[in-house]
């Protein structure tokens, strides 16, 4: 390591911590140093020995594309759309796990809060607050109702009336 990690990590680390760091860690005789040597050599051994194998078929891949400027265009292009449905697909699923994280949690939430709460003031009131809120939030769904199929309608009398925004779009 040069002196400015050093530095950086004496200013932020405790002496015992960088004692630790350089005994175990940081001198060339450590376990972690000796078992990087090992795997660059292994790392290092792998690739020589696969490179005489590779070689002659990366080599017929790029004088293939040469040949083909207009097929090395499609393949660029089916490169880089994959590469972009493999990150959406991967963001879709860590919005998905967070989603389902926040949801579990919240769920736990509420019912860490009714068992306080039956704790604290008895299961009879616990009960019937749980029984008052839960109307109160029937009653504001069933507004929203209300309101959503109102809107519904307007639009399908719109939709039928031929006033509305998509009366006589794309048809023929």
């Amino acid at each position: 390591m040069d002196t400015a990690t050093v530095g950086v990590l004496s200013s932020l680390l405790p002496p015992e911590t960088q004692k630790y760091i350089q005994a175990y860690i940081l001198d060339a005789d450590s376990p972690g140093q000796l078992l990087l040597r090992q795997a660059s050599g292994y790392a290092s051994s792998a690739a020589s020995t696969a490179l005489p194998l590779v070689t002659p078929y990366v080599d017929a891949a790029l004088s293939a594309l040469a040949d083909n400027q207009g097929a090395a265009g499609l393949v660029a292009a089916l490169a880089v759309v994959t590469a972009v449905v493999v990150v959406l697909n991967w963001l879709r699923r860590l919005v998905m796990w967070w989603t389902r994280l926040v949801a579990r949690l919240a769920f736990w939430a509420v019912i860490a809060l009714v068992v306080a709460a039956a704790w604290e003031r008895g299961l009879a009131r616990t009960t019937r607050d749980v029984a008052v809120a839960s109307s109160t939030l029937a009653g504001y769904l069933a507004g929203l109702r209300d309101i959503w199929v109102a809107e519904y309608n307007h639009y399908e009398s719109q939709r039928v009336r031929g006033g509305g925004p998509s009366s006589s779009a794309g048809r023929r």
